[in-house]
Parts: structure tokens; sequence; C-alpha cells
């Protein structure tokens, strides 16, 4: 056995090259850090915005996301009823979410495809960031053998309407209360268009980014696109948002960024 006080000291190595091998060391450590999740909800479960299992413009915004982020974050879809939506936000809406207040609220998570006016006002200015995803609007459609010609929801009086259950339409539900147009309502817009085209309905409403897939990309629907007539008047005009913490500057500052990168300009309005 080897005398201990005969054993040859280790070489130190370079001070450049110690330093080299702990940037090393850094590098892999970060490389090995879990992102952090950010939720983007959602309660539009139809075309163009989900599509298919995994698939649609919302979980292609997670993807590009996340990737954007290189690392940092991990953008993961839920999508949510818009009843359980409202009851996530309450606290939000109510401003019990920002300073000078103190409540636990958790911020991991952004809403897509909003607009202000639909339900996110009163104190929400306060308690949310809104950046403009695209334009869309809400299209009438009947078909081509006796189309219709709207220009406000009068011009739907005495007709069967089509809507989508626990919807709700500005000024023609107005009219339906008063008995002035019959709402026969579905629970998903491709079964609304197949009513349509089977004449059980005269007319129904849907926003043209949808009407647009279906006409375009859904093999039952563009089969029939020649009996379809679009009004070419709108029913409604609005922007979707992404909705954001006004905690969450960070995430704001890369939402625009994949904004700046021309994301949406392909969608037919």
């Amino acid at each position: 056995m080897t005398p201990i006080h005969s054993l040859r000291p280790m070489a130190r190595l370079p001070v450049p090259l110690l330093a080299l091998c702990f940037f090393f060391m850094a590098v892999r450590a970060h490389g090995m850090e879990t992102p952090t999740t950010i939720h983007l909800l959602s309660y539009h479960n139809h075309p163009p915005f989900v599509t298919g299992p995994e698939q649609g413009l919302t979980f292609d915004v997670a993807k590009s996301l996340t990737e954007l982020a290189a690392g940092k974050w991990k953008f993961q879809v839920r999508i949510v009823p818009r009843s359980r939506l409202d009851l996530e936000l309450k606290p939000w809406i109510q401003g019990q979410c920002t300073p000078p207040t103190s409540a636990p609220c958790g911020d991991d998570w952004s809403v897509l495809w909003v607009n202000p006016s639909w339900g996110f006002g009163g104190p929400s200015e306060n308690g949310f960031h809104w950046l403009k995803m695209f334009e869309d609007s809400n299209a009438i459609i009947s078909l081509k053998e006796s189309p219709v010609d709207y220009q406000t929801p009068e011009s739907l009086r005495g007709l069967r309407f089509g809507g989508i259950r626990g919807h709700q339409y500005v000024g023609i539900d107005d009219l339906v209360t008063a008995g002035g147009i019959q709402r026969i309502d579905g629970n998903h817009e491709r079964d609304n268009i197949m009513m349509l085209l089977l004449k059980r309905l005269d007319v129904l409403l849907l926003p043209t980014s949808t009407i647009h897939y279906f006409l375009t990309k859904d093999d039952a629907v563009r089969e029939s696109a020649p009996k379809i007539h679009v009004a070419p008047v709108r029913h409604q005009y609005f922007w979707r948002h992404f909705l954001i913490p006004a905690t969450r500057k960070d995430l704001e500052d890369l939402f625009q960024r994949w904004l700046d990168k021309g994301n949406f300009q392909s969608i037919d309005k």
C-alpha cells in the first residue's frame, strides 16, 4: 500500500479551462430546467379554433408560442365552457387580483379569441390587458334558393333561426322574446349547417372565420357550398383578442412579438 504522504497531488486545471468547464455545466443545467406551464383558455370549441383532437388554430397558437418562448414557457390548451371560464375569471373581473390588493390569484394563463365587450367589462380594464389577434365578423347564412337579404335583425322576422345553445345574439334575441323569430338551438355549428341544408332551418348565424372553414375544409359542407348564401351585410364586426392578466407584462411582450411576425394574415374575414 502506498503511503499517503507519497501520493502525488492532483494536477490543478488551468484557470481558463476550469472556467470553461463551469460554463458548460451551467449551460447544461439551464437546458434541463422544466418550462413553466402557461394555460391558454378558450371556450371556442369549433372550427377553425378546434378542428379535431389537439387540432385547430388554438393548438397551433400554443405550439408556436412554446417554440418562441424557447424553453421558458410551455403553452397548454384548456378548452372550458364559458360558464366555467366566467367562474375562474370572476375575481379578476371584480378587481380582486391586481395591486394594491393581495389576493392569491394565479396568473399562469391567457384567454384566446375574446372581445372586451363579451362580458369582461366592469373593473376588468384594470385586471386585464388586451392584444388584437384578427378581425372577424358574424355572417347570416341561408340557402340560395330562398336567400335572406340581411340588413338588420328585422330581416329575420318570421324565420326559423338556428342558434347555438347558450349563446346570445345581439338584436336577434329581442325579436325571439317578442315572438318575431323562432329560435331553434343546436349543440354544434356544423349541425346547424346540416339542418339548414335539410331545410329544417331558414337562416343561421356563424362567425365568418367558421363558415369559411366549413365551406373550404369540411368535405360534406364543401360539396354543398354552391347551395349556401352568405349575406354581404354582416350582423357584427369585431376583433378577437388575447386576454392577459395585467400582472403578466412578460406574457404580453411575448404575444406581441408573436403577432409582429404577421400571424393570421391569411384568415378570411
